[in-house]
């Protein structure tokens, strides 16, 4: 049996040579302007607020003085620093502006 290449025709085979790449040109590009992140605007709420937690308005005149603007994570903070416990997990707060009450949301873990 003969060599199958010595079968074929020389004439069938086509010879693809590979091309060659041409070097980029370097363009003079101007390097970009680095993008700083813009500031977060961190939500502060001013007391006297009403904290609205488990059904009903908690006395938290202890914790907070008049007039100072208290960021979430330092009302959750405060509440902890008061042994209110449930605070310990993620917290979100809402206002309540027509009657300056803040409520709480905590996050709930899934199980499973």
């Amino acid at each position: 049996m003969d060599d199958l290449f010595e079968m074929l025709d020389e004439e069938e085979f086509e010879v693809v040579e590979p091309k060659k790449e041409k070097p980029k040109k370097e363009t003079s590009k101007k390097p970009e302007a680095k993008k700083e992140p813009q500031p977060v605007e961190v939500k502060k709420y001013k007391y006297p607020f009403t904290l609205y937690y488990a059904a009903q308005n908690i006395d938290v005149s202890h914790i907070f003085e008049e007039g100072k603007e208290y960021t979430a994570d330092e009302i959750t903070s405060a509440m902890l620093n008061h042994q209110f416990y449930e605070f310990s997990g993620k917290v979100s707060y809402d206002l309540i502006e027509a009657d300056n009450v803040l409520v709480p949301t905590f996050q709930q873990h899934k199980k499973g």
